[in-house]
């Protein structure tokens, strides 16, 4: 990022505390949708939000990113930092559609992407589709709008098409946040998506798998593992979703990896309702036992080393205006970076005459931890806890770890059928 830029995201992340100094004269990170609104049978997106002032610096080359020196990340250092630009292959995801399912909907989403598209130069060849659930998926979209929901579609949505710049979105609104109509939005995106992204989730109830029909229907479909340190969510300890967990990065000088933490708001733990599947036999049951373990992969979260996103008038007047508001994070962040990945994966698999991956994709991940692969594959989480602690191997904090990009592609790329 040119300095002009950082300038002017300074301004406009100072200008972004005008609407609540008094709760958070400090800066601190806090959920833009608060625990206490949910009531059950509803779900709440797992966005952070970080305000920030004079102290907001960018991310490689600091020693500490925190409440008091609030770090931001461009998309070219996460690309750098997490290798993903070795896989692209002039991809970008191309040919390939990332569905992302929200609740709530903000007829802004479009034009903040091109505008959060060109603040950072990013251009590709993806398009975006926003559609409905009623009376049938592929309908208008008819929600009513939501602020907090709308930060989280904006960051969903310009995240994925930062980091797969030419996949296609397929953006599924459900009319309202519940359970219900959320697992009808994930049906929608399913039915015509490679690879979908869900940032939300609730408690764990009784019942809980009876979304394993539509998370076992072909399509890879990720989970944000959620925002409260070790606690477990569902729908992310379903044994057919893959659940991601949230790190703290920090980079080099020069944006690449110099060291990946837990971050504590990293949800995760064994699953209270939910049988391991098989494939973590030898990972997480060596702490869950017969429970499903989560996370099973992590990704960068937390909003004092996150990401800047573009809020138009309709978010903007709930807070101070339109503009590049930083910083963004949560497992919210982590999820569609990893769909993103997914999604670039996917078109290198289709360059090599080979079909996109499926609803096993948990399978081959674990797959592709075994052995002395591990660690070639892998960014082994050692440090930070969730409340549960950042150890060696598969944890309840980070999962497996990061995926190193160009290393998990190339075994999902090159080895598998």
């Amino acid at each position: 990022m040119n300095s002009q830029r950082a300038a002017r995201l300074v301004l406009l992340s100072a200008s972004s505390l005008l609407f609540s100094q008094a709760i958070y004269a400090q800066a601190i990170a806090y959920p833009m949708v608060p625990k206490s609104s949910v009531t059950p049978g509803t779900y709440r997106p797992h966005i952070w939000f970080a305000p920030n002032s004079a102290n907001l610096v960018h991310d490689p080359g600091q020693p500490a990113c925190n409440s008091s020196n609030h770090c931001y990340l461009a998309p070219a250092d996460i690309l750098n930092g997490y290798a993903t630009n070795f896989i692209q292959n002039s991809n970008g995801g191309s040919g390939i559609t990332i569905g992302i399912v929200d609740a709530f909907y903000n007829n802004q989403t479009a034009s903040d992407l091109a505008s959060y598209s060109a603040y950072y130069g990013i251009t590709g060849t993806g398009t975006l589709t926003i559609v409905g659930t009623s009376p049938t998926c592929g309908s208008a979209p008819s929600a009513v709008f939501n602020a907090g929901w709308a930060t989280e579609t904006n960051l969903d949505v310009q995240m994925a098409h930062a980091l797969a710049p030419n996949a296609n979105i397929y953006l599924v609104t459900a009319t309202d946040n519940s359970d219900v109509n959320l697992l009808a939005a994930v049906t929608c995106a399913v039915a015509h998506s490679n690879v979908v992204s869900n940032s939300y989730g609730g408690g764990e109830y009784a019942g809980e798998t009876s979304g394993d029909g539509v998370y076992n229907s072909g399509v890879p479909v990720l989970f944000s593992s959620g925002d409260t340190g070790a606690v477990t969510e569902s729908p992310c300890t379903d044994p057919y979703v893959t659940c991601v967990g949230g790190t703290n990065l920090l980079e080099t000088a020069t944006s690449f990896r110099s060291v990946e933490s837990a971050w504590s708001g990293s949800g995760g733990g064994c699953s209270s309702q939910v049988t391991a599947p098989a494939f973590q036999s030898g990972y997480s049951t060596s702490v869950c036992s017969t429970a499903r373990g989560v996370p099973d992969i992590a990704a960068l979260a937390d909003p004092y080393t996150g990401v800047a996103n573009y809020w138009g008038s309709n978010i903007g007047s709930s807070y101070s205006g339109p503009g590049m508001y930083c910083c963004i994070g949560g497992t919210s962040l982590a999820t569609p970076l990893t769909a993103a990945l997914i999604a670039n994966i996917d078109a290198a698999r289709v360059a090599a005459s080979k079909a996109v991956l499926g609803s096993n994709l948990n399978q081959l991940i674990y797959q592709a931890a075994a052995g002395a692969y591990y660690h070639y594959r892998f960014y082994d989480v050692t440090t930070g806890s969730s409340g549960f602690a950042a150890v060696a191997g598969w944890d309840r904090a980070t999962g497996l770890g990061v995926p190193l990009s160009a290393a998990l592609a190339s075994y999902l790329v090159n080895i598998v059928p």
